[in-house]
């Protein structure tokens, strides 16, 4: 009895850790939407709050942000993997670019970009 069981548990055991993979959607044509801070805005703090809107089906999202621009970065500050659709961080002052993007264990978004300025 005891050696039907074991591979009975075993193999319910991995159509339940599996699940996730066999029911999640895909989200690579999904639009992210980004909150705050706003394209081209200017921000008159260092503490800065990145949001966006939440995508269904994702499980985590990647934040990125690079001064002053993707396109001709000097510094990587920011490069973090969340659950939450917000993420504060303290930044420096200057001209900024950020971009977000979701993920799921099949699938991700494109990135969404922004840019924003931190005065003193």
């Amino acid at each position: 009895m005891k050696k039907t069981i074991a591979p009975l548990m075993v193999a319910l055991w991995v159509l339940v850790a599996c699940e996730e993979v066999f029911y999640q959607k895909d989200i690579s044509e999904i639009p992210l939407t980004i909150v705050a801070p706003a394209d081209s805005v200017i921000v008159d703090t260092v503490a800065v709050l990145f949001s966006w809107m939440p995508v269904k089906e994702a499980s985590k999202y990647h934040l990125q942000v690079v001064t002053p621009g993707f396109d001709n970065a000097s510094q990587m500050l920011v490069d973090s993997f969340t659950v939450k659709t917000s993420l504060h961080k303290e930044l420096t002052v200057g001209d900024c670019q950020w971009r977000v993007k979701a993920l799921n264990s099949i699938s991700e978004t494109a990135y969404t970009t922004g840019s924003f300025t931190i005065s003193d």
